[in-house]
């Protein structure tokens, strides 16, 4: 897959150039033109710092970004300036109550810890996401997992909290014991292993090839699979 990616990424930069020429010849125009903040362009440090220094009115030749090559004129750049009063008092309110949010969460979440009771879940694992009451499945795993982590290593303190998100889970540990042993997970790991050694033999093997041979790759036009020749390299 690797290999056909970066054969469609070579096409694609042909295709992408030309494109390039004829807008710099004025034979095509760009007809989508938009306002983006620097931080909301979404590139690699290397890709924005290229829009960023572009002249007003430049045209920047196609860069990769991902899977695909960008093609960008820049009309116009507008330098930072102050904030107007009201847009800056909203911004400051906005942090000021998320922040004063997180405050009265944290202290109601420490007087609710001292006489905790909550909801009894009995013995649970690491995938056990339906007992969790009040948070959706992503909460759930994000909880079982802090929760464990924290059983494993708070030999004396049982009774906590974790934060997720905008939310603060309470906890009181009753109790802990060893799961029963289940021979289809060990089956299942005994699995990944094998696979793990495989690729990393096969990986392996391959390095060892590529430090002896040239490595050529090429693409059936009809269809999706991959011919590799390898031709000894001359030293």
């Amino acid at each position: 897959m690797e290999i056909i990616r970066a054969i469609n990424v070579k096409k694609t930069k042909k295709v992408a150039l030309k494109t390039y020429l004829k807008v710099k010849k004025g034979e095509k125009n760009i007809t989508d033109s938009s306002i983006v903040f620097e931080d909301k362009l979404g590139f690699s440090p290397e890709n924005r710092e290229k829009v960023r220094t572009a002249s007003k009115g430049s045209l920047i030749k196609p860069f990769l970004e991902g899977d695909n090559y960008i093609l960008i004129r820049v009309l116009n750049q507008f330098n930072p300036k102050p904030l107007t009063y009201d847009v800056a008092k909203y911004a400051v309110k906005k942090d000021f109550d998320i922040e004063s949010k997180k405050i009265k969460l944290e202290e109601l979440a420490k007087k609710e810890l001292e006489n905790f009771t909550g909801v009894k879940l009995g013995y649970i694992s690491r995938d056990s996401f339906d007992k969790v009451t009040g948070l959706n499945a992503n909460e759930a795993a994000q909880f079982l997992n802090a929760l464990f982590a924290v059983a494993l290593f708070a030999v004396t303190e049982k009774k906590g909290q974790i934060n997720i998100e905008d939310k603060i889970v309470l906890y009181n540990i009753n109790d802990s014991r060893l799961s029963k042993y289940d021979s289809e997970k060990d089956n299942i790991v005994k699995s990944t292993l094998s696979n793990l050694q495989n690729s990393e033999l096969m990986s392996s093997f391959v390095k060892r090839l590529e430090s002896r041979y040239e490595v050529q790759s090429t693409l059936s036009e009809n269809t999706n699979e991959t011919n590799d020749t390898y031709g000894r390299k001359e030293h």
